[in-house]
């Protein structure tokens, strides 16, 4: 039995969990929709028409969250089993984002709109440095109000300021007029998709489980126009390869002339082509990245330097105005002189430290490649929070990808992972992406405008600006400690009560900012038909409990959930602890199954040298 296994015990349970984790997770997701449901009956009359995707939606999400629970109470979680709940679950990873792209008008953030406009200007023959007009790109491409990017005296930045590969992806989407949202969606997609695929077979459905919470984080991004994705998916591409050079090295040139952030990556890129092949590698992927950043941006460069230097170094140069929930927009508040200067000397020693640490232990924890380069743009005079919502995929990817391919690295002496340590790894993931989803609601100005602008003082600000910087902090510090191999209980509680705590924090303020809606209750003609839908399936819930129930007693659970799902009010807050009991269940009768047994010993570790991926 190995930790490969799915059918072992230990896997057994393993994946019963994830199947629970995501049922409660779609439960969520089935939420929004509903809300609009509620939004529709109480504002319009046209309710067929307009109700009728968001109902669909509904149903969709909340079936296959009963699915979820059925499948995690069968007898045997056989490949069959397994294969159709990793279907299910990804279908609910993967559905929201790209419906929310697809039904998106105007960009969430202006860099959309003016790639888009860029894309235009060089297919029209011009120069999309030279001749940018921001007024005449948010014409063409509208976007909303508070994503305008302004300048600290409140003029609009009015030059592109991406790399030319920004706007080189985007020229055929704008020539065959497709929206450059599909390729963000579609490589965000991806990444979930890598993680499900390199999971150990034994935290598979936990993995999956990680993949749809995420998509929560995704919904918002490929809605957008955020293309984070675009440039983290090529980023992993280039490192899960980094033993093949030449195509690694041309995979990370095309990174850095999409967007500045994978900069922060490139020495840590080449000081792992070091520690594979000696300086001589290091410098060969290093001609190859800058000479295909050279050949994409010369050619703009040369024709107009000033506007192409104006351009690319605009965020760095531009005077923009505090941003994001790092340090630096508390600092603003209680130290309102210190300049962004001193922010900047801190980045770069932070970028110096971070680069001496990855030349030292990135032999042995090379996942560190894919932390290190955030924590100098954490104390940036703007850290956004879009920043940061590839890396818990990023290193959850990168460390799968050493444990599935077991290739040994040159040098390496990295402790065995356990299952248990892979499940911890996991949990904590989840736990990172929920406090990173609600840096997301503190800086897009719920907390902000709701419990500060109109309640609060100079007090209230500070308080909420430190909370923002400990929740990021405390989101950065879990992922630092997973790559690291550093997972100790106290990291586990510090993570736990940081995400209750925002948690409960940001239920509040939406709580505090939802209108009150008043919905018509009156019993429609096809009542008593879906009452007896609810009947029979409540009838075959019976039979099958008879059949099964004295062997699987948390079906008993599950079970009453199905008639519930096709009665006439079917509320998705009747099934939002459902998960939660059926798992303690679950525990409990592993519990007294085998009272002595370990995780350790139920699922032996992998081989106790895990290697590089780079060899897939």
């Amino acid at each position: 039995m190995t930790a490969q296994d799915p059918s072992a015990p230990g896997s057994q349970l393993l994946n019963r969990l994830g199947l629970l984790f995501i049922a409660a997770v779609t439960f969520a997701v089935a939420a929004k929709p509903s809300e609009q449901l509620f939004q529709i009956a109480a504002t319009t009359q046209d309710r067929l028409g307009t109700a009728l995707p968001f109902a669909l939606a509904a149903t969709l999400f909340s079936g296959i969250g009963v699915a979820l629970l059925v499948l995690a109470a069968v007898p045997s979680l056989g490949k069959r089993t397994l294969r159709l709940a990793l279907v299910l679950g990804f279908v609910v990873a993967v559905l929201p984002p790209l419906y929310n792209v697809a039904i998106a008008t105007k960009y969430g953030v202006d860099s959309a709109s003016h790639t888009r406009y860029a894309a235009g200007l060089l297919l029209q023959g011009k120069h999309p440095y030279a001749d940018f007009e921001v007024d005449a790109s948010y014409a063409r491409y509208p976007v909303v109000s508070n994503s305008i990017t302004y300048a600290q005296d409140g003029t609009v930045m009015g030059s592109y300021t991406y790399p030319a590969g920004a706007f080189l992806v985007d020229v055929p989407f704008e020539a065959l007029g497709v929206d450059i949202r599909w390729l963000y969606g579609l490589a965000g997609v991806a990444l979930l998709g890598l993680v499900v695929w390199l999971a150990p077979s034994a935290v598979a459905m936990l993995a999956l489980g990680y993949a749809v919470l995420h998509s929560f984080l995704s919904l918002w991004i490929a809605g957008a126009g955020v293309g984070e994705p675009l440039w983290s998916l090529v980023v992993v591409a280039a490192w899960l390869i980094r033993r093949k050079q030449l195509t690694s090295a041309l995979l990370m040139g095309a990174a850095l002339t999409i967007k500045q952030l994978s900069w922060f990556f490139f020495p840590f890129y080449v000081i792992a082509q070091y520690h594979l092949g000696g300086w001589k590698a290091a410098l060969r992927c290093s001609v190859v990245a800058g000479s295909v950043f050279l050949v994409t941006n010369l050619p703009f460069a040369l024709t107009d330097v000033q506007g192409w230097l104006q351009g690319v170094l605009g965020p760095m140069l531009f005077p923009l105005p505090v941003m994001g929930f790092g340090p630096a927009r508390l600092g603003a508040l209680v130290l309102p002189d210190l300049s962004k200067g001193a922010y900047t000397v801190l980045e770069v020693v932070a970028l110096v430290a971070a680069l001496v640490v990855f030349y030292k232990r990135g032999r042995m924890l090379p996942e560190l490649a894919m932390v290190l380069p955030w924590l100098p743009l954490w104390l940036a005079w703007r850290s956004l929070s879009s920043y940061f919502y590839m890396l818990p995929l990023m290193v959850l990817i990168t460390l799968f990808a050493r444990i599935r391919f077991q290739r040994q690295e040159a040098g390496e002496a990295r402790n065995p992972i356990t299952v248990t340590g892979l499940t911890e790894t996991v949990a904590l993931m989840c736990i990172a992406a929920v406090v990173m989803s609600i840096g997301f609601w503190y800086e897009s100005g719920l907390l902000w405008d709701e419990l500060v602008a109109n309640k609060a003082g100079l007090g209230g600000r500070i308080g909420l600006a430190s909370l923002g910087v400990l929740l990021s902090a405390c989101s950065i510090s879990i992922i630092l400690a997973v790559a690291a191999g550093a997972i100790r209980p106290w990291v586990c509680v510090l993570a736990v009560f940081s995400a209750f705590i925002g948690l409960g924090l940001v239920t509040a303020a939406a709580m505090h900012s939802l209108p009150n809606y008043e919905v018509d209750t009156a019993a429609a003609a096809h009542q008593g038909a879906q009452l007896l839908l609810e009947v029979v399936a409540g009838v075959a819930c019976l039979l099958a409990y008879l059949r099964w129930g004295s062997a699987h007693a948390e079906l008993a659970l599950i079970l009453p959930l199905v008639p519930l799902w096709f009665a006439w009010r079917s509320i998705y807050s009747y099934y939002y602890l459902i998960p939660l009991l059926v798992g303690a269940g679950l525990l409990l009768r592993e519990r007294r199954a085998h009272p002595e047994a370990a995780a350790e010993d139920a699922l032996p570790a992998p081989s106790p040298r895990l290697a590089s991926p780079s060899s897939a």
